[in-house]
């Protein structure tokens, strides 16, 4: 038993890794991402496909009552420029984080997060990678500001915006700690610290963090580039033709689906996050807020997860509320 949850604790933790395989086949197609995502196969997309094949095929899954919990995020994968067996592996995580314990699921999350916390806080003070490539480490990337040079968190990420989009799932399911806070306020992600601040109205410390970045990034400063992350497209007009994952998309997951013509895809996500706010209205608004402000959502691998862990959270506190004693 003990050995059990430790395998599902390293199960669940690999979604927060960048560990992968790469692909040199220049017509593999994974997704409609960035190239330099849709080039690789992720560790735990080998995992979580095998872990749900057999749970499918165990007696005790129930399809039909995982379908009538998951049709709208189900709907929304299908409609997704992505692969059929990237579908099936976003499917999995839907599967696998519906029929293991909650106490398991939560310390995997854990166990994944506090990983990444611990190298990208080692990142802040050395100011660099910690050559950690086996474990899907990038090269990191310095950022300059109104005030300062510096080389903001990756974890094990590709982006710091998709640390701090991990950060904001962590704390929905743990709550917040001050060090998950602090480094959620090292990565500078705007975007993620709203959604954060929605999520905590209630704590001081999440408007400060908020104030102290926006004081640091200053957008106001830089007005053409945040008008950009509304009306961000991609110049066709290049010397190659782009493969479908070297395309920039508009940091705007609305926008993005109606350019594409991609009707049922707007329609699926207004459906999706309508339902998350009915259910969770603080969980519902930090996801409209991270819509508006990013494309991370439905252009990143990381924002895929994030869409199946929240879908999963809805159907574990709707779970609770129903079997919750009478008082």
């Amino acid at each position: 038993m003990k050995l059990n949850k430790i395998a599902i604790s390293v199960l669940i933790s690999s979604l927060f890794t960048n560990y992968n395989i790469r692909i040199n086949d220049p017509n593999y197609f994974w997704g409609h991402f960035q190239w330099i995502q849709s080039e690789k196969i992720y560790i735990w997309m080998i995992l979580f496909s095998i872990y749900a094949s057999i749970l499918v095929l165990s007696r005790k899954f129930n399809l039909r009552n995982f379908i009538l919990k998951n049709w709208i995020i189900l709907i929304l994968i299908s409609t997704l420029n992505l692969s059929i067996i990237a579908k099936f592996s976003y499917i999995s995580i839907l599967i696998v984080t519906q029929n293991i314990n909650i106490k398991n699921l939560k310390q995997g999350i854990k166990t994944g997060i506090f990983l990444n916390i611990f190298i990208g806080l080692s990142q802040i003070i050395l100011q660099s990678d910690l050559n950690l490539t086996f474990l899907g480490e990038i090269n990191l990337q310095k950022n300059s500001f109104e005030l300062f040079s510096f080389i903001r968190p990756y974890g094990l990420f590709e982006h710091p915006n998709i640390f701090g989009l991990s950060l904001i799932i962590a704390g929905i399911y743990l709550g917040n700690s001050k060090i998950q806070e602090f480094s959620l306020l090292s990565t500078l992600s705007l975007q993620n610290l709203l959604a954060n601040t929605v999520l905590n109205f209630k704590k001081t410390s999440a408007y400060v963090f908020l104030i102290i970045a926006l004081i640091i990034k200053n957008p106001l400063s830089h007005q053409k580039t945040f008008t950009d992350r509304l009306n961000l497209i991609n110049n066709t007009e290049s010397e190659y033709k782009l493969k479908p994952w070297e395309i920039q998309i508009p940091h705007n997951i609305y926008q993005y689906s109606f350019e594409n013509h991609n009707l049922i895809n707007a329609l699926t996500i207004f459906a999706f996050i309508f339902l998350i706010l009915i259910k969770e209205k603080k969980i519902g608004l930090s996801v409209i807020l991270l819509s508006l402000l990013d494309h991370m959502l439905i252009s990143q691998n990381f924002g895929i997860i994030f869409l199946c862990l929240i879908q999963t959270k809805i159907n574990l506190n709707t779970h609770y509320k129903k079997i919750k004693p009478a008082s």
